[in-house]
């Protein structure tokens, strides 16, 4: 009697355990940690999106023709001041018919005069069309003045960095104005340090004159322009 007494105990436990263990103990806690897949939810969630930079803003010829049929959606923009001139900014390489329909797209007419205005303005990403389209970086306008000149003359330093990676020279000479005159000298005439900076680690002639004998620092003292000529006085101007 006593054995079955314990048998029958025994048994009962074993049944509680057992019903303990198959019972639902409620919805499990959040573990923090992200399935196979949530990071991709999370960045259609957030709205989110990636985009390849360009931390250079310099392209090759040959990258022009990298994406035919490319998306021609274009926002124009206009560097502002030589401060901001580093930030990355996105490029989307594009065929030269490509690039033409793109600047089509902005009312742009593909003429030499309008990529010489882009320049001015110092609207780097209607200059890249230009150069994608085909447009020569040599290109000038009636008093032979190129685009280059005018981006170094507004202190536009993206356009202009742009500009000599695509193969604009750093040391060619300008008859109108001042007669002779470099892209050195008309980027200090403006006061423009960064820029200058720039031309001469480029390998701008800090000492050439031009027909008048005045070197970029001549000319930059006689606009005022004193921080630019004490920096090119330390480099030998």
């Amino acid at each position: 009697m006593r054995f079955l007494v314990l048998f029958l105990v025994l048994a009962v436990t074993a049944a509680v355990g057992c019903s303990e263990r198959s019972m639902p103990v409620g919805p499990s806690e959040p573990s923090g940690k992200v399935s196979s897949g949530g990071l991709f939810d999370l960045f259609k969630e957030g709205g989110s999106a990636i985009v390849g930079v360009d931390s250079t803003a310099v392209e090759t010829p040959a990258d022009s023709t990298a994406a035919a049929g490319a998306d021609s959606t274009v926002t124009a923009v206009t560097d502002t001041t030589e401060a901001e001139e580093d930030t990355p900014v996105p490029v989307v390489f594009r065929s030269p018919p490509a690039a033409r329909a793109a600047l089509d797209s902005l009312g742009i007419e593909y003429t030499e005069e309008a990529f010489l205005d882009s320049a001015r303005s110092g609207n780097l990403a209607v200059v890249r069309l230009f150069v994608q389209g085909g447009m020569s970086v040599k290109a000038t306008d009636s008093y032979g003045e190129t685009a280059l000149v005018q981006a170094a003359r507004g202190g536009h330093l993206a356009v202009v960095r742009y500009l000599v990676g695509q193969g604009a020279d750093v040391n060619a000479t300008y008859d109108y104005s001042y007669d002779g005159e470099t892209v050195l000298h008309y980027a200090a005439v403006g006061g423009h340090l960064a820029v200058v900076r720039y031309l001469v680690g480029q390998g701008a002639s800090v000492t050439v004159t031009d027909n008048g004998g005045r070197t970029p620092r001549d000319v930059a003292l006689a606009k005022g322009k004193t921080a630019v000529a004490d920096y090119l006085e330390s480099v030998g101007g």
